[in-house]
């Protein structure tokens, strides 16, 4: 998943730069636009990211489970925060 989100950032970069470059398209457009390349780009990991946050976060069983929720279950659910409500403007990229 590390990969995949790396690639689609890259991607995405690549994207804005190319807009920003674009001087035909005023601010509010090339903002408007790079929200949704943003969404439409990072789509296929934020559903990645559900499932994960999903399985993982469902009551524990076992008690590595309890440890792996107590360890990584906080910074899963402001990674998953931080990726769904995101705009991604583009000088963040």
């Amino acid at each position: 998943m590390l990969f995949d989100v790396g690639s689609r950032i890259r991607k995405l970069k690549s994207e804005v730069k190319r807009m920003q470059e674009n001087t035909r398209l005023a601010l509010p457009e090339k903002q408007r636009l790079a929200g949704e390349k943003y969404h439409v780009i990072m789509k296929p990991a934020v559903v990645q990211l559900e499932r994960m946050v999903a399985t993982t976060m469902s009551p524990p069983q076992t008690p590595h489970e309890t440890w792996f929720q107590a360890t990584f279950g906080p910074g899963m659910e402001d990674l998953y925060l931080f990726v769904v409500g995101s705009e991604c403007p583009p000088s963040q990229l």
